[in-house]
């Protein structure tokens, strides 16, 4: 009768498989940060829209129209707003990446034990 731990088939099909396992997580993890990254980006979109949809935003684009420094502090406004919601967006995938990685130790440490 043949012991299966010494079996060195069964060792390399454990080693392969657990190779695959932590590559799918790596990829899984990988992939739920990008759709959270476009998650978040889409949402911020929506919310700037919304925002500029306002009559309040309406009212003061109206107010700005009239003279050349109106419409560049305007541009300066909307650019300086898109810049920081860009650095926002990548703060979330970044938090969004350090979750997941932690995830992935965690899952190694308990395939360790």
């Amino acid at each position: 009768m043949r012991n299966h731990r010494d079996d060195p088939i069964d060792s390399e099909r454990k080693s392969r498989d657990t190779s695959m396992f932590l590559k799918g997580m790596v990829v899984g993890f990988g992939l739920a940060a990008v759709a959270s990254a476009l998650f978040n980006v889409f949402q911020d979109q929506r919310s700037a829209r919304r925002q500029a949809m306002s009559a309040q935003s309406r009212i003061r684009r109206h107010d700005e129209r009239g003279d050349v420094m109106g419409d560049l502090s305007h541009i300066i406004d909307e650019s300086g707003g898109a810049f920081k919601d860009a650095v926002k967006a990548l703060d979330r995938t970044f938090e969004s990446g350090k979750v997941a990685l932690d995830s992935i130790q965690d899952v190694i440490n308990k395939i360790r034990e």
